[in-house]
């Protein structure tokens, strides 16, 4: 789980680099500030910060077009959570021009034959194992959260918001929708897989948990570095967003 943190650390480092013209101390330090913290929330499963980084590493190499070590990673990444499935959605929603469309599709139906195989033989491992399929939430646990006033109003030993605390989602929302349309377009894309996760999250997770929602870390990180870097005038330069429209040469 550490080895795993301190990946997903070096991950959020080559992501800085890869999108914004960061002073060093940014990309350096800004991503041990988000492990930190993370580390502040709870973290009921040993797989979680092993997903967090898979996910991330996936992420990362899906927009670089590193197919080998993406594709290495994303059958472990499979085998982790299956929410793995996001990454086709991420590249189908950053597909690019025409002229790569047969492309595109080889490696769309690829991504997601590789779910499919993969899934499938684990629940065919795991056939006999006592429990469900899927844990169906909604009624006794997700509604009577939504529900309660309280549930947005939580905070901690340390006075640290948790759960679905009010302010901490309108401190994201501000820092990720701050200058919106300059930010880079691959990730403002990418923030839709946001979409599906509250839905699954909300019929087969407990909604109120944060690590139901760390595939999305990477992206929220990257939408609101820019915004506050802008707050505390740290000057930095950013790339091409365009770079980010879609995957060019695939």
């Amino acid at each position: 789980m550490y080895i795993s943190l301190i990946g997903f650390a070096f991950v959020l480092r080559a992501l800085v680099i890869a999108f914004y013209r960061p002073h060093p101390i940014v990309s350096d330090f800004a991503p041990i500030g988000v492990v930190a913290c993370l580390t502040l929330f709870q973290s009921y499963f040993m797989y979680d910060y092993p997903n967090l980084f898979l996910f991330s590493a996936c992420f990362l190499f899906l927009y670089q077009r590193k197919w080998t070590l993406f594709y290495v990673l994303f059958a472990l990444t499979c085998f982790s959570k299956e929410t793995a499935i996001l990454l086709p959605f991420v590249f189908f929603l950053n597909r690019r021009e025409p002229q790569f469309r047969n492309r595109f599709w080889r490696h769309f139906f690829g991504q997601s034959a590789i779910w499919v195989i993969i899934t499938i033989f684990l629940r065919y491992v795991f056939r006999h194992n006592p429990g469900q399929l899927v844990e169906f939430q909604l009624l006794k646990r997700n509604i009577p959260i939504v529900l309660d006033p309280a549930s947005y109003f939580q905070f901690d030993a340390l006075l640290l918001p948790r759960d679905l605390n009010l302010l901490l989602i309108a401190l994201l929302a501000v820092l990720v929708c701050r200058n919106w349309k300059k930010k880079p377009l691959f990730m403002r894309k990418s923030l839709a897989i946001l979409i599906p996760l509250v839905g699954l999250g909300f019929f087969f997770g407990i909604i109120d948990e944060m690590r139901i929602y760390y595939e999305v870390v990477p992206i929220v990180f990257m939408l609101c570095l820019p915004t506050i870097q802008q707050i505390y005038k740290v000057r930095y330069g950013t790339d091409d967003l365009e770079a980010g429209a879609g995957l060019e040469c695939l």
